[in-house]
């Protein structure tokens, strides 16, 4: 028999979904499973007006998505605090990880930003390219590194942090901190270092004075420029 109260039975059937919650959700998953192709057949059918409805509606879903979260503050960050620590461990996450910080520190692709591709390469990739160590994920002395152009941010090669450091310290020129190239002064130990890279050769060497750095520095020079 129905119920006159509309609160009462509100009520009734809300007392009862939590009773049976759990056979309730065995009941509409076993439901899902028998009527796949119906349900997907119904959401294609029904997918226009779904949109038509959300456009004319947007203020009143947005509105009643903002109180529901509100009122279940709590149910909702434990509900998204779980989904996104399973999600986390799923390799479309993971691959979405990674080519989101290749962009974020600017390596480009060399087809096209096609970093599906390179993403590949990445995965499949299990030796350096330069010196052919076998390469391991993580962050440890074997792990892989996207050796690039540190000026166009084109990617070259998936090298070791051995390799990727080398072609660094080769492409990078010292930072002076005096205003003379190559020389930078310590405040700890109150030296003056003459630090240069010339065809993979690293030359450094210490003065305790200025200008005795500056005329070793032109008489290199002078040698690179010889040679």
């Amino acid at each position: 028999m129905p119920f006159k109260d509309k609160e009462r039975q509100k009520e009734y059937h809300k007392q009862y979904r939590l009773k049976n919650k759990d056979k309730l959700k065995e009941n509409i998953k076993e439901y899902q499973l028998k009527n796949k192709d119906k349900l997907k057949e119904n959401r294609e059918k029904n997918k226009d007006k779904l949109k038509e409805y959300q456009l004319k509606n947007k203020d009143k879903l947005k509105e009643y998505h903002k109180q529901y979260h509100l009122k279940n503050k709590d149910k909702a960050t434990k509900y998204y605090k779980e989904y996104n620590k399973e999600y986390n461990k799923t390799e479309k996450r993971i691959k979405l990880n990674k080519i989101s910080n290749w962009k974020t520190y600017g390596l480009i692709d060399s087809d096209n930003d096609n970093y599906e591709k390179t993403y590949q390469r990445y995965i499949d990739t299990t030796n350096c390219d330069l010196c052919n160590i076998e390469l391991t994920d993580g962050t440890n002395i074997t792990a892989k590194h996207m050796e690039h152009d540190h000026k166009t941010g084109l990617f070259r090669n998936i090298v070791c942090p051995k390799c990727n450091n080398k072609i660094k310290v080769i492409e990078t020129p010292c930072k002076s901190n005096t205003g003379i190239k190559n020389i930078y002064y310590n405040k700890r130990s109150k030296l003056y270092k003459y630090d240069k890279t010339t065809n993979g050769v690293k030359v450094h060497k210490t003065f305790k004075e200025l200008h005795h750095s500056i005329c070793y520095s032109i008489v290199q020079d002078l040698i690179t420029d010889l040679s």
